[in-house]
């Protein structure tokens, strides 16, 4: 499911993180291209259920 989605980005998103803040030192290009990305896709993916929601209501809407 996509929440499930979600979570599994949001968990590697932060392993980053928490590599980030056990290694003491600052993030390199790679991890925050990585990081980025991944944040970019959750916030698509937030974007995307909201707009199902917005549709399964108004279809509740129209179909009663």
């Amino acid at each position: 499911s996509i929440n499930d989605t979600i979570s599994a980005l949001e968990k590697e998103r932060n392993n980053i993180e928490q590599n980030i803040d056990d290694e003491d030192r600052d993030i390199n290009y790679m991890k925050l291209a990585r990081y980025d990305e991944l944040d970019e896709q959750i916030n698509s993916l937030h974007a995307c259920v909201e707009y199902m929601k917005n549709a399964m209501g108004r279809l509740v809407l129209y179909t009663d």
